[in-house]
Order: C-alpha cells, then sequence, then structure tokens
C-alpha cells in the first residue's frame, strides 16, 4: 500500500470534501394553498385498461429486504389526450386521470391530485414536474423531462411544519429521460421506484431527502444511466430506510457517485458500474447510519476519492465481491481495520482501463 492510512482524509477531501457548503438541491418552493388527498378518502374504481406499474427484476436481495415494497399503481378512471400546458395542467389536477402527452410542452407542471398518470408518446417533452404534499399513487413514463420533484412532507407558515399525512407515497418514474438543468429527481417519499431512466444533470441526478424528522421508505433505483456534471454527487440518499440501487450506470465529473448518510438504513447497492467517482457514507455531521451492503459493483477510478467511510457512523458495512479499476489505490478498501461485524471479502483491485459499455 502507498501511504493510504496516513492522510487518507485528506486525499479524499481534494476530490469531494464531505462538508459540503450546498449539499442539498435549491430549496423546496413553499406550498400553501395545495390540494391534499387525504388517506380516509374512498378510492376511485380502477379503470379496467390502466396498466400495472413496473416490475423490473432486482435479483436476490438481502433477507433484510424482504419488506420492500413497489409502488401502488394509480387507480385510473378516465384517459385524456393532451397537447398543451393548460390541459395538461387540468388533467393532472383530476384525480383518476391517465394523461397522455403529445408534442413538446413548455412550463412547469404542478400534480395535485392522487392517482394520475403522465404516459409520453415518441418525441414528447416537459419542463419541471412537482408533486405536491400528502400526494399518492403517481406515474411519469416515457419522453424527456427537466426533472421531478417530490414536495417535502410540511407545510410552511413560515417554518416547515412536517406531518406524516403529507408524505408523498407510491411513485413510479420509467423510462424517462432527464435533461435537467439542476437536478433532476429530488424524491422526499415512501414506495418510489426510479427504473430505466436515462439522466444528464447539471446537480444532482437523484437526491432522497429533506423529510425532517420523518423517513423515506423503500427507494428503488434500477437499470439507469445516471451523469452528473460535478458540483454535487450523482446518487446520494438521506434519511432512507430500504433502499435498493441495482443496474445502473453512475457517472461525475468531481462528486461522489454513491453516497449514505443521515438516518438511512438497509441501503443495498449490487451490479452497479460507477465511473470515475466512488463511494461515500457516513461523513456528514451527525450521520447515524445503520446498515450499508455494497456488493458486485465495478468502479473504474480517476479521481483519487474510491471509499470514504465514518466508521463510527455506521452500524454494519458489508463490502463482497466488488472490482476496482485503478492506478491511485492498491486495495478497495484502503482502512487499517475492519471493525467488528462488518464483511469486506473477495474484492479485487486491478490497474484502471476506460470502461467499454455492452452493446
Amino acid at each position: 500500500m502507498r501511504g493510504i492510512v496516513v492522510g487518507i482524509a485528506a486525499i479524499a477531501i481534494a476530490a469531494c470534501s464531505h462538508r459540503d457548503p450546498s449539499p442539498r438541491p435549491r430549496a423546496p418552493v413553499a406550498v400553501h394553498e395545495e390540494r391534499v388527498t387525504r388517506r380516509d378518502e374512498p378510492a376511485p374504481p380502477v379503470h379496467a385498461d390502466a396498466p400495472a406499474p413496473a416490475r423490473r427484476e432486482l435479483g436476490p436481495l438481502p433477507g433484510e429486504l424482504a419488506s420492500l415494497r413497489w409502488p401502488e399503481a394509480p387507480r385510473i378512471t378516465r384517459t385524456v389526450d393532451v397537447h398543451d400546458a393548460a390541459s395538461l395542467q387540468r388533467a393532472v389536477d383530476e384525480p383518476g386521470t391517465c394523461a397522455r402527452v403529445h408534442g413538446a410542452i413548455e412550463g412547469a407542471i404542478t400534480v395535485h391530485a392522487s392517482d394520475v398518470e403522465i404516459l409520453m408518446s415518441e418525441g414528447a417533452r416537459l419542463g419541471r414536474v412537482t408533486v405536491v404534499p400528502g400526494t399518492h399513487r403517481v406515474r411519469v413514463s416515457g419522453g424527456t423531462i427537466d426533472g421531478i420533484e417530490l414536495s417535502p412532507p410540511a407545510r410552511w407558515n413560515p417554518e416547515p411544519a412536517y406531518d406524516e399525512a403529507l408524505m408523498i407515497t407510491d411513485v413510479l418514474i420509467e423510462r424517462v429521460r432527464a435533461e435537467a438543468s439542476d437536478s433532476a429527481f429530488v424524491i422526499r417519499g415512501r414506495r418510489v421506484a426510479i427504473v430505466d431512466a436515462d439522466v444528464r444533470a447539471e446537480r444532482y441526478s437523484l437526491w432522497a431527502g429533506d423529510t425532517g424528522p420523518l423517513d423515506g421508505e423503500d427507494l428503488i433505483v434500477a437499470g439507469n444511466t445516471f451523469r452528473s456534471a460535478g458540483p454535487e454527487s450523482t446518487l446520494r440518499i438521506h434519511d432512507v430506510a430500504r433502499s435498493v440501487v441495482v443496474d445502473n450506470v453512475l457517472s461525475n465529473g468531481r462528486k461522489h457517485d454513491y453516497r449514505v448518510h443521515g438516518r438511512s438504513d438497509l441501503a443495498y447497492a449490487a451490479r452497479n458500474v460507477l465511473l470515475r467517482t466512488g463511494i461515500m457514507i457516513g461523513n456528514q455531521p451527525g450521520d447515524a447510519v445503520g446498515s450499508v451492503v455494497l456488493e458486485r459493483n465495478t468502479l473504474y477510478l480517476e479521481e483519487p476519492s474510491m471509499l470514504e467511510i465514518d466508521e463510527a457512523a455506521i452500524r454494519r458495512l458489508v463490502l463482497r465481491d466488488n472490482v476496482v479499476y485503478t492506478d491511485r489505490w492498491d486495495t478497495f478498501y484502503p482502512y487499517p481495520r475492519v471493525r467488528e461485524g462488518w464483511i469486506v471479502e473477495h474484492n479485487e483491485r486491478h490497474p484502471f482501463r476506460p470502461y467499454v459499455a455492452e452493446r
């Protein structure tokens, strides 16, 4: 080893400081008059043609994730075709609506109703989509967008008051192309899945957090290609119980590709390809991360920040069967000891070679 133990924090911080001056996405817009669907409202009848949500194969999961839940499908009662922003906004204000989007629609759209689908035809394009607090069962599929934001479970007056009843639930984002001038997916919710998306983002490809004292749950990120320019990390998870990140390609210009912080627990990442940068876990002030399992991931490391962890802030860590291609490090786990109860085994280091995507 090349003196890895001495000065490892300084080396990693050179590529990605864990004292980020602006770690979060831009502050959410305060929503004071949003329409909130109550959990005890009777559900509308399900349309006979309503498609089921995606159930992408996730591979074998640790036993602790047996309770992981996919989003529930929207309960669709009508379908409308829309070609302009006003028609689309009216559609997503009405519960039980499937809006089929055609062409390019400029401007932002706000989803106020539960049980809504936005299905985008070939070549369709939208601006930014925001989902208001307390909304349930939303699906966005296909097309090109600037980004999707799920609002925090709170009201502002002027400070946020967090409320379980305002937690967004059951959101599926699939086969979307995001060309984000800021962050692509800003996620605060439970039972959220992002599958088979293609993203280019100036900041985060995916940020999950900002839920105050409440925890997000059941975040599924599978089969995506996320590219972040580098001011922030590619995929960052805060205060989420049960997250599964599998079969993705994650790349970044400077910051870490995969990060876990806050009260997050049961974070599982497998079979991902990480380009240029690496992994950070538990390095933020106040972090108390539970169990994190990283296995069968492949890193093509060009920056020095390969694996940066705060041992005291992580209850359990499993690093197994990972491969790193790098000329900067001699081992995948660059720390002098493995804590009791942790598993670090069968990880390989090879000289750097460029990533070649499978055709």
